[in-house]
């Protein structure tokens, strides 16, 4: 949450995975990365994506995925070296992206 540690430098936002993060990741599977970084986020029981505090009313748990500004269904198959960032927006901060935001909306910054 902002703070710095021994182990590592300081994240200023503790829901953006910043590039130097993308970059050191070794695997290939966009869930796990972004679970393994962001409190509050954890993979299903069938590897999907859950973002903590979100609600749906569309039946499933699923988050929206924004790339380049473009909603998406589903998770994406998309090359992780390819991302430059990744934005997870969680609670009354989604209400922009309206019913299709309720699980939580995961912002993609790909490489220019």
């Amino acid at each position: 949450s902002g703070q710095a540690s021994e182990d590592g430098p300081e994240r200023k936002n503790a829901n953006i995975i910043t590039a130097e993060e993308i970059e050191a990741y070794k695997g290939n599977n966009l869930a796990e990365l972004i679970a393994g970084r962001v409190a509050g986020v954890r993979r299903s029981g069938d590897g999907s994506l859950n973002i903590q505090g979100s609600t749906s009313f569309l039946g499933s748990t699923e988050p929206l995925f924004v790339i380049g500004g473009v909603p998406v269904s589903g998770e994406p198959t998309i090359n992780i070296r390819d991302i430059e960032q990744i934005e997870v927006i969680k609670g009354s901060d989604t209400s922009m992206y309206g019913a299709r935001g309720g699980n939580g909306v995961v912002l993609i910054t790909t490489k220019r």
